[in-house]
């Protein structure tokens, strides 16, 4: 059952899904230097490490970070870093110690993790327009294949009727002297 690894986070899978909540799990990515950024974002003990199973939900995550895929499925974009620390809401910030509440206020990103979601955002960014770049570049090549091919085929077309007509002209002159020769 995952649960959120965030310190200040307590949405666990058996109570919160994507349908019911919009909270979906994500595990932690495999790049290492994406990886020590999501574990540093947790705020967990200085030697905890995420183990291969460890999950952060989308409650940290911005909107833009997000690729939604077909059946209301959703998952991470590649260079996705946690910025958002959770809302306080019972759910996720009441700890029962000695039958006493402790509310964990929310805290604001660092400047450092805002920098560095910016440059990844704009990274990420880039590489969408270097994509759509590549896609438009593979559709001009295309086109200008299809438009080699099209010219072939009408100059093709055109020594056919070319070819017809003369042979028509021939056929027609032959049948004029034929008609010629009969009248005299």
């Amino acid at each position: 059952m995952p649960s959120c690894a965030v310190i200040s986070c307590r949405k666990k899978s058996n109570k919160f899904n994507l349908q019911k909540d919009g909270i979906s799990f994500h595990l932690f990515p495999k790049y290492p230097h994406l990886k020590r950024m999501w574990t540093e974002f947790c705020k967990n003990a200085p030697s905890w490490e995420p183990s291969r199973t460890s999950t952060i939900c989308s409650a940290h995550f911005l909107p833009s970070q997000f690729q939604y895929l077909a059946g209301k499925r959703r998952k991470l974009v590649e260079d996705a870093i946690p910025v958002l620390l959770a809302p306080p809401t019972s759910a996720n910030t009441d700890v029962q110690e000695n039958e006493e509440s402790i509310t964990i206020p929310p805290q604001e990103p660092e400047t450092a993790t805002k920098e560095k979601l910016l440059v990844i955002t704009q990274n990420a960014e880039i590489k969408k327009l270097k994509q759509k770049v590549e896609h438009q570049a593979l559709k001009i090549k295309r086109l200008h294949s299809q438009t080699r091919y099209l010219k072939n085929k009408v100059a093709s077309l055109e020594e056919i009727l070319k070819s017809l007509n003369n042979k028509a002209n021939k056929e027609q002159k032959f049948i004029l002297q034929n008609i010629e020769l009969a009248n005299e």
